[in-house]
């Protein structure tokens, strides 16, 4: 005896003006889940699970965590969700206008207004790095790669941190023999000097390499610091 074949049917569709009436005789936050659902496509789920840190308002764009098969994916932040934004209690009106130039950026864009944005804060920043531990790590002979791009960010545990994130080490190669560490390990003396350990300059290069943009240099052969590299990462040496 054959199992029944399943029998497809023509799923019902909603017409715009339809979904626009049944948007409307919502409210709250069940209205704004319904909306987002609707507008980006986002799995229910996916809709009760999303986090804040994973809305990107600069970029109109949403981070889907874990989805459909344990992958993450980008979807798009309709504008029309976004013309006010709660900060600190005050409600802000949010400016969309710019948006379809901000798709069309390039790199050079990107770097520009990261650059406009670090100057803008310059202050804040400055002062979260005093608040940290600096620390020199050195090395009697050339270690660490140089790059134009110095400045490199790092954390234990997560994936998308910044500046003022609780446990990020912000790293700044001095020289080839000498690395500034800046963390928050207060526990621990600060304005020393320590010894390079044997074989950590991989770890500080692989950050750097992976930060780098145009050039970098190293005063040692560059297969050793290749190979130091590719031990660390997790598909092993090749």
């Amino acid at each position: 005896i054959n199992r029944p074949a399943n029998k497809r049917r023509i799923p019902g569709v909603l017409t715009l003006d339809e979904v626009a009436g049944v948007l409307a005789q919502m409210e709250g936050e069940t209205a704004l889940l319904a909306r987002l659902l609707y507008g980006t496509g986002m799995r229910l789920m996916e809709g009760i699970r999303l986090r804040v840190k994973d809305v990107d308002f600069s970029r109109h764009v949403i981070i889907v965590r874990e989805g459909k098969g344990n992958k993450d994916r980008v979807v798009m932040l309709p504008r029309s969700l976004v013309q006010e934004v709660e900060i600190n209690g005050q409600v802000r009106e949010m400016d969309t206008s710019g948006w379809h130039d901000y798709r069309s950026w390039g790199r050079d864009d990107h770097d520009r207004f990261f650059t406009h944005i670090v100057q803008s804060e310059t202050g804040r920043i400055a002062k979260m790095l005093l608040s940290k531990r600096w620390s020199v790590v050195c090395s009697d002979e050339d270690a660490f790669i140089t790059t134009d791009k110095p400045v490199s960010l790092h954390h234990m545990e997560r994936e998308k941190f910044g500046f003022g994130t609780p446990g990020v080490m912000v790293t700044f190669p001095l020289g080839p023999k000498r690395m500034l560490a800046m963390d928050d390990m207060s526990h621990e003396p600060a304005n020393q000097y320590y010894p390079l350990k044997d074989g950590s300059a991989g770890s500080f290069n692989l950050t750097t390499w992976r930060n780098g943009r145009r050039f970098m240099i190293t005063g040692r052969p560059i297969f050793e610091v290749l190979g130091e590299i590719v031990s660390l990462t997790p598909e092993g040496p090749i």
